[in-house]
């Protein structure tokens, strides 16, 4: 272990076994059938034919029982435009905390952006307990307040990367600290793997904005008429009438 693994072992922080975010295949490979299955069971879920958004809620609910935490989030970053935007989030039952959109405006961009440097370099940041929540006040006291001001008391965060660009992170508030070690293995995994989705995703979604829009002017094009004029003609609901204008 590196000698700022070594130091942030003793302030209480749980890291990575390295300071590095390329994934280790073998080291990844090796793991429990627990987790073999719950990391299964998230890949055949991210295939099923149901919409992307369902999907995701699924496997957010999943997780969250997985960590036995009273909220999991995954929250996407735009780095061009410096917004955020919610994915998917999942909460326990008679939960007090509150939707993730009360929380998300524009200057939440900033609070987002300060994860990179407080994980510094490792795979995942995993605050167990009020002295590692102290150690988190001390790197950087504004998330701090927030997450304490929203009712957290501990937190494991994973930035979601892939081919060096970061789409955004997971977490899960409040979670059972017994199994820290089976959380973060498992994880670690889950988000390497939900990246490589969520980059195919976002590549799909800019390559369908560029094929329905025209550039200058921001209209919808012509191929995206035709495409909303093949559904309606397709559609089983009430036929209705429908009419176009040309200039």
């Amino acid at each position: 272990m590196s000698i700022l693994g070594k130091v942030h072992k003793v302030a209480g922080w749980y890291w990575g076994e390295k300071i590095n975010l390329k994934p280790d295949a073998k080291r990844m490979s090796t793991i429990s059938a627990e987790i073999a299955s719950a990391v299964l069971e998230t890949c055949i879920k991210l295939r099923s034919p149901d919409d992307f958004r369902e999907t995701m809620n699924s496997i957010c609910k999943d997780i969250r029982d997985l960590c036995d935490s009273e909220h999991c989030c995954i929250l996407l970053m735009d780095t061009e435009k410096r917004a955020c935007s919610v994915l998917c989030e999942a909460f326990s039952e008679n939960t007090k905390l509150l939707p993730m959109e009360t929380y998300v405006d524009d200057a939440f961009y900033d609070i987002a952006d300060s994860w990179k440097g407080t994980i510094a370099g490792s795979n995942c940041l995993i605050v167990k307990n009020a002295h590692d929540m102290e150690v988190v006040k001390e790197r950087n006291p504004i998330w701090f307040e927030s997450i304490t001001s929203a009712g957290g008391k501990n937190i494991a965060l994973f930035p979601l990367e892939f081919k060096g660009e970061l789409l955004g992170y997971m977490w899960a508030i409040n979670f059972g600290t017994s199994a820290v070690d089976t959380i973060k293995e498992t994880l670690e995994l889950t988000t390497f793997i939900l990246a490589s989705e969520l980059y195919s995703y976002r590549m799909m979604d800019k390559l369908h904005v560029l094929s329905s829009t025209d550039m200058l002017t921001g209209v919808m094009n012509r191929n995206e008429m035709n495409n909303y004029i093949d559904a309606l003609t397709k559609s089983t609901t009430k036929k209705l009438s429908v009419s176009c204008l040309t200039i």
